[in-house]
C-alpha cells in the first residue's frame, strides 16, 4: 500500500492508481495481509483488461467515424458535381429549346407567307384570264363587225363599178367624145377602195393583237404554273422542316424532363448527405479531436498498473 501512494503522489492525476488504491485500502481494511497480494493482483488486471476494451471500443469508433465521414465527403463530391453537370445539361436543353421554338415560329411564318403569296397570284392569274377574256370578246366581235362591214362595202362598191362601167359605155354611143382630159372611161370612187384598205388594215391589226393577247396569255399561265410548282415545292420543304424540328422539340423536352427529375433527386441527395455530415459531426467530433490524448493518457495508466503489479509481486 505504501508503495502505491508513492506513485501516486509522483502522479495525483492517475484515476487508475487511484481506483486501485482504494480497492486495496478496502481489502486491507477487511484484514488482508500481503500474503494476499494475488486478490490485488488480480483486480488490477482486471482493471487494465477493462480499460483495453475501452479503448479498443475508442478506435472502434474513430475508425467508423473516419470511414462514414470519408463515405460521406466522397458521396457530397460527386453528387455536387453531378447536380452542376445536370445543371449545364439543362441550361443547354434551354438553349436548344429556344432555337428549335425560333425555327418552329420562322417556319410557321413563311408557309403563312407563302399561303398570302399563293392566293395573290391566284387572285392575279383570275384577273389576268377576267382581262383577256374580255379582251378577246371584244377583239372578236370587232373583227366580226370589220368582216360584216368589209363584206357591205365590197358588195357596194362592187356592184356600183359595174353599174357605172355600162352607164359609161352606152354613153360613148350617143354623146361627143370626151374631153382630152378623160382618158379613162370614170370607174367609181377612189374612196371606197382606200376604205376597204384602211379596214382590212384594221382587221389585220386586231388579228395582231389578238395573237398578242394570246400569247401574252400563255406566257402568264406559264408563269403562274411555274410559281404554283415553286409555292408547293417550298411548301413542302418547310413542312418536311416543321416535322423534323417539332420531333427534336419533343425529345429535347423529353431529355430536359429526365434531368429535371435527375437534378430534384440529386439535390435530395444532397439533402440528405449535408444532414448526415451534421450528425456525424456531432457523433465524431469529440472522438476525433480527443482519440489521441485519450489513447495517450490510457496508455499511460495501464503501464503504472502494470508497474503496481510488479511491485506487489516483489512484495508476497
Amino acid at each position: 500500500m505504501d508503495i502505491i501512494q508513492s506513485h501516486l503522489q509522483q502522479n495525483p492525476r492517475n484515476t487508475a492508481l487511484t481506483q486501485l488504491a482504494g480497492k486495496v485500502k478496502l481489502l486491507m481494511d477487511g484484514g488482508m495481509t500481503k500474503d494476499n497480494f494475488h486478490a490485488i493482483v488480480a483486480v488490477v488486471e482486471q482493471t487494465i483488461k477493462v480499460m483495453g476494451m475501452e479503448q479498443k471500443e475508442d478506435d472502434g469508433h474513430l475508425t467508423w467515424c473516419n470511414t462514414e465521414i470519408a463515405s460521406c465527403e466522397a458521396d457530397l463530391a460527386q453528387n455536387e458535381e453531378d447536380e452542376k453537370t445536370l445543371k449545364i445539361q439543362i441550361e443547354g436543353y434551354d438553349n436548344q429549346l429556344q432555337t428549335v421554338n425560333a425555327q418552329i415560329a420562322q417556319l410557321r411564318k413563311d408557309m403563312k407567307t407563302i399561303v398570302e403569296q399563293r392566293n395573290e397570284a391566284t387572285k392575279t392569274r383570275f384577273e389576268e384570264q377576267r382581262t383577256y377574256d374580255g379582251e378577246l370578246v371584244e377583239l372578236k366581235e370587232a373583227q366580226q363587225a370589220l368582216y360584216k362591214a368589209i363584206k357591205v362595202l365590197q358588195s357596194v362598191y362592187g356592184e356600183e363599178k359595174a353599174l357605172l362601167q355600162q352607164r359609161t359605155n352606152q354613153a360613148q354611143g350617143r354623146v361627143a367624145p370626151p374631153p382630152d382630159t378623160w382618158t379613162k372611161p370614170y370607174e367609181g370612187q377612189e374612196g371606197g377602195q382606200n376604205i376597204l384598205q384602211m379596214l382590212a388594215e384594221i382587221g389585220e391589226d386586231l388579228v395582231r393583237q389578238q395573237e398578242e393577247a394570246k400569247k401574252e396569255e400563255e406566257e402568264a399561265k406559264k408563269t403562274y404554273d411555274t410559281n404554283m410548282k415553286d409555292y408547293d415545292e417550298d411548301t413542302r420543304l418547310k413542312q418536311e422542316m416543321l416535322v423534323s424540328n417539332s420531333a427534336l422539340k419533343a425529345k429535347v423536352e423529353l431529355q430536359r424532363g429526365t434531368a429535371e427529375s435527375d437534378l430534384d433527386s440529386v439535390e435530395e441527395a444532397l439533402d440528405s448527405l449535408r444532414a448526415q455530415r451534421l450528425e456525424l459531426a456531432g457523433s465524431c467530433d469529440f472522438i476525433i479531436k480527443n482519440h489521441a490524448e485519450r489513447k495517450r493518457l490510457r496508455d499511460a495508466e495501464v503501464a503504472n498498473m502494470n508497474e503496481a503489479i510488479t511491485v506487489l509481486n516483489a512484495e508476497r
